[in-house]
């Protein structure tokens, strides 16, 4: 098996924040190939001798389509047709314990072609787009997919067009999908469902979660739709009591800015 892992990132600074530095670096340590597509801007030798120190491909690329438009970009620089597995990751998901390995073994071993970490039945069934593990079977049609629908000009074309667009297609082409955590197991949209996955050893939260980070108009649906406890929930304090926190970060490191 050959597995390319893309690894899309966000940020202002000459180095990536710590929470992404941790995900790179665990990746790095596995047999994988892995390139780091991140957003246009002056970068620090350090930044750049950190990456070539770990075997990681490093591409800049500007901000356009959030992160199917890296996506995008880096397979048209990349030989991605040489590899049996792709794996589609971005930093809207902090990864706060070393569960990477483990997560990568469980997606491969999930009896489907195309599997997320979680899904979600908003607009449709589909796998989220923070995690997306591509069997042979399903890589060439992604890749086809995200192409025919190009750069998203917003937020809301993306997720409908290429990541709720993407699931919807691959399951009309008779492919199977499938997700590590299924919204059909936990609470849907499974955003809901994170105070219990940190109690269960998942390792992971999502970033806007985690921050707060949500517009008036999302808290709004989110109280009307009763989940407002649950999102305005001390995350950091959730994640210490679980015991899960890798001992090479901190909390105040997690909520770093990107």
């Amino acid at each position: 098996m050959k597995l390319l892992v893309l690894y899309a990132s966000h940020g202002d600074s000459e180095q990536p924040c710590v929470s992404t530095r941790f995900v790179l670096d665990r990746l790095s340590r596995l047999e994988l190939d892995l390139r780091h597509v991140t957003t246009n801007r002056p970068l620090s030798s350090a930044t750049r001798a950190w990456h070539q120190d770990r075997g990681i491909g490093l591409l800049t690329f500007p901000n356009e389509g959030w992160d199917f438009g890296l996506w995008l970009k880096t397979l048209d620089q990349v030989p991605w047709q040489e590899y049996d597995r792709l794996c589609l990751m971005n930093d809207s998901v902090i990864y706060y314990a070393d569960v990477l390995s483990r997560v990568l073994a469980e997606a491969e071993a999930f009896p489907a072609s195309a599997i997320g970490l979680t899904s979600n039945t908003d607009f449709a069934y589909h796998l989220q787009s923070f995690f997306l593990y591509l069997k042979a079977p399903a890589i060439a049609p992604a890749v086809a997919h995200m192409r025919a629908i190009g750069v998203g000009r917003s937020f809301g074309e993306v997720i409908i067009k290429q990541e709720v667009g993407l699931s919807r297609n691959l399951i009309k082409l008779g492919l199977g999908l499938g997700a590590i955590y299924d919204c059909n197991k936990f609470a849907d949209p499974i955003l809901y469902s994170y105070p219990q996955l940190i109690q269960s050893g998942a390792g992971f939260i999502k970033r806007k979660l985690l921050l707060h980070a949500f517009s008036e108009a999302e808290m709004g649906h989110i109280v009307s739709s009763g989940y407002g406890e649950v999102v305005a929930m001390d995350y950091l304090s959730l994640i210490a009591s679980s015991g899960s926190l890798d001992p090479s970060l901190s909390l105040a490191e997690l909520v770093q800015a990107r």
